[in-house]
């Protein structure tokens, strides 16, 4: 754990001795920050596809996550530099929410869970990450940043997006979608950076899970503002 640790202090380092970001908490440098943690990411980290093709064919979601979480943690992720979208969405978040606390900003950030509706019917979860201001989600989705397609056209189409333009976004580069939706958003404490790495490590301990209803749902992804309830 503590080399996972000493890891993510390297790439803060890394980008704040790289980037010219103010040591500020106001909106525009959270997100100069989070724009720059995705940019490394999707420059220095890979999509597990080893893991993925095993989960693939395991049906019963119980036995799927028990093999999941065998296989796969945060921790591994960042030592092995590759992930899954859950992994590599935490990460991210991770040393985001660890720059707002340094900070004393009042910028909130977390994980929204999606699903994305394959043109056969079949539902594929998903997750990215976000900050909120003013009603208003800023999408990062790495997974999708590390595509060849994306790189290669457009390198910054899932860095930082309102979240009314992602599912269009998202169909774009991924044409056997049909459609996204939301599922469950996941505000994330602001902490010290080991903290929040050990929350993730635990999801029972530091994270504010609440199921969007469906009209919450709905209005996520599109142009009528977001509007949260119960957030700390």
């Amino acid at each position: 754990m503590e080399q996972a640790v000493e890891k993510l202090h390297e790439i803060d380092n890394f980008i704040k001795n790289n980037y010219q970001i103010p040591e500020s908490g106001d909106f525009a440098a959270i997100k100069a920050y989070a724009d720059a943690v995705y940019e490394y990411l999707v420059n220095n980290y890979h999509y597990n596809y080893d893991v993925a093709n095993e989960l693939q064919p395991i049906t019963d979601q119980e036995a799927r996550r028990k093999r999941h979480d065998e296989l796969i943690s945060l921790e591994k992720c960042i030592l092995a530099k590759k992930g899954l979208c859950r992994q590599l969405s935490e990460l991210h978040i991770t040393l985001v929410a660890s720059r707002i606390f340094e900070t004393g900003s009042n910028v909130r950030c977390g994980i929204l869970d999606v699903n994305f509706t394959i043109n056969n019917g079949t539902i594929s979860p998903h997750s990215v990450s976000f900050l909120y201001r003013n009603n208003n989600l800023y999408v990062y989705d790495v997974t999708s940043g590390l595509f060849r397609s994306v790189k290669r056209h457009e390198p910054k189409a899932f860095c930082g997006i309102p979240s009314p333009y992602y599912p269009a976004k998202a169909k774009t580069y991924m044409t056997y979608i049909a459609s996204v939706q939301s599922k469950n958003i996941k505000y994330v404490e602001p902490k010290p950076l080991k903290l929040v790495f050990e929350c993730f490590n635990d999801l029972k301990k530091g994270l504010q899970i609440e199921d969007m209803t469906q009209i919450m749902t709905n209005t996520i992804f599109s142009p009528k503002p977001f509007v949260p309830t119960n957030i700390y």
